[in-house]
């Protein structure tokens, strides 16, 4: 099967002081079972410890998290082979540490075609403070014929003027964003993905925007579930010269 984004099931965006946990409702259509949710969470407070839970009992698992020193922590979650999520039903993102102002922002997805597991081949990570930030390369290097490669960015800016907006360059694709409303300070989250076909090598992000503040981004790269190229039922021709048919399985 093909990977393929399928759409973004929700955001947070909240600034209350000593909350530790936020939810997020599925949007419209869900999440089918089989698919893949990947979520992105960006904190002020890089002493937490970022974990999620659903109510289809769906396990996430971490697989990239880079705290800076500037305390700004993105985590990129992920959710494989999922149970059923129907619209409205409830992501709760929860965080460790509730003694200060954390201005949390996530952002979930969901693709199809993701690996059940192990999918997690490559990550990066990276932090800067401007209004450009390249995450990569991955290490280990990849070769596979499907997969995903999915990066996110979270932003901080100290200022009430306005919200940070980044997207990341081609070749990928932006995909799904949450901001704070401006005030004291603001957070935002971003993500973007790229399927190549075949994926060989090693891959990086580069994020542009503004305005310029402190900047934590993650990549990472699943596996996709195997691919055929011959109809339901059928292998490769015979190679033997005097047979000229599709051998059937």
């Amino acid at each position: 099967m093909t990977i393929a984004r399928v759409r973004t099931i929700g955001t947070i965006s909240g600034q209350t002081f000593d909350q530790a946990s936020y939810t997020i409702a599925a949007a419209a259509g869900g999440v089918a079972a089989g698919h893949a949710i990947l979520l992105s969470v960006t904190t002020l407070n890089g002493t937490n410890v970022i974990s999620a839970t659903d109510v289809a009992g769906n396990t996430y698992s971490v697989c990239a998290n880079l705290y800076s020193s500037d305390g700004l922590r993105i985590t990129i979650l992920a959710a494989l082979n999922c149970n059923a999520l129907s619209a409205g039903q409830l992501i709760t993102v929860t965080q460790t540490a509730t003694a200060v102002q954390h201005y949390i922002t996530a952002v979930a997805e969901e693709f199809s075609g993701v690996l059940a597991a192990p999918a997690l081949d490559a990550t990066a990570t990276a932090n800067s403070l401007g209004s450009t930030l390249t995450v990569g390369p991955t290490s280990p290097s990849v070769g596979s014929a499907n997969e995903l490669i999915f990066t996110a960015l979270g932003a901080y800016y100290s200022d009430n003027s306005s919200s940070p907006t980044y997207a990341p360059s081609a070749p990928f694709s932006a995909s799904g964003g949450t901001t704070n409303a401006p005030s004291a300070a603001s957070t935002a989250t971003t993500t973007g993905y790229l399927i190549p076909s075949p994926a060989t090598g090693t891959y990086s992000a580069t994020w542009n925007g503004g305005p310029g503040g402190y900047l934590t981004g993650a990549l990472v790269t699943l596996k996709g579930e195997p691919t055929s190229t011959y109809p339901l039922g059928y292998g490769p021709a015979i190679s033997d010269p005097h047979v000229n048919t599709l051998n059937r399985l």
